[in-house]
């Protein structure tokens, strides 16, 4: 028995070595993952957006490719930190990247899917936001308003029927407030307290080093200049039947976990 005795002893480090390798080393990267995500969560409650935003920039290649949807979580709590900290522009430029990707990703739950059209639809809004009160012509921030008017209303839509009544009641007003953004005079609009959003968004500096400039800003083609960011024209994705699949939440912005 001694010398089978022997072998198992001696293999004992390969099948080790093989774990470790194998199995062993992607259930590291997973906790690796899980507790940087707590990580950045923390520091985002806290008010340290600029800090969280760099947590997920490092969380991002860690996350195996295969794994689309855990990718997509990922990215769109960057992009709400990113909106709250007034990097809106910035936002938009990311999630219009990834947005042909998730609608036409058939893998992808729905919950994420209206999360992203959610999230896409803040940052049309609050760049509407901006854009009017730098004097934008209408030609130039109707388009995203309109655009982020059909992402809530598709989010909405897709709440109708769900337990959760808060996520319903939220989805109701975020589509209401695009409305209202919409129809207002200028007058109306200036009357009205500054979203936090907005007021990031204006001072110069904030929202990940986006100052001043001219070329294309992300929120669509041309030119802009402004205190903050500087914004264009375009359009937001959607599908032909009116209902535009995207991210976000208008008025409010809820983070995973909070």
């Amino acid at each position: 028995m001694k010398p089978y005795f022997l072998i198992f002893w001696l293999m004992l480090p390969m099948a080790g070595a093989a774990y470790h390798f194998g199995p062993g080393e992607e259930k590291l990267k997973q906790d690796r993952v899980s507790s940087l995500l707590d990580q950045a969560h923390q520091l985002a409650v806290t008010g340290k957006r600029k800090s969280a935003i760099e947590m997920y920039d490092r969380i991002l290649p860690l996350v195996p490719a295969d794994q689309e949807e855990k990718l997509l979580e990922v990215r769109l709590e960057k992009a709400k930190l990113q909106i709250e900290h007034g990097a809106t522009p910035k936002a938009y430029r990311d999630l219009v990247d990834l947005a042909p990707l998730v609608v036409t990703n058939s893998r992808l739950s729905q919950k994420v899917k209206s999360d992203f059209a959610s999230t896409l639809a803040s940052t049309e809004f609050y760049g509407t936001w901006i854009m009017r009160l730098e004097g934008k012509p209408k030609e130039m921030w109707l388009p995203f308003i309109e655009s982020a008017r059909q992402r809530f209303r598709y989010v909405s839509e897709e709440k109708q029927g769900q337990r959760n009544k808060d996520e319903l009641v939220m989805s109701h007003q975020n589509l209401e407030s695009s409305i209202r953004l919409e129809r207002m005079s200028i007058e109306e609009l200036q009357g009205l307290p500054l979203p936090p959003q907005v007021q990031r968004a204006q001072r110069k500096g904030e929202g990940e080093g986006e100052g001043e400039g001219e070329g294309s800003d992300g929120m669509g083609e041309g030119k802009g200049k402004g205190k903050g960011k500087g914004k264009g024209k375009g359009k937001g994705e959607g599908d032909s039947d009116g209902r535009a699949e995207g991210a976000g939440a208008g008025a409010t912005i809820q983070r995973a976990g909070s």
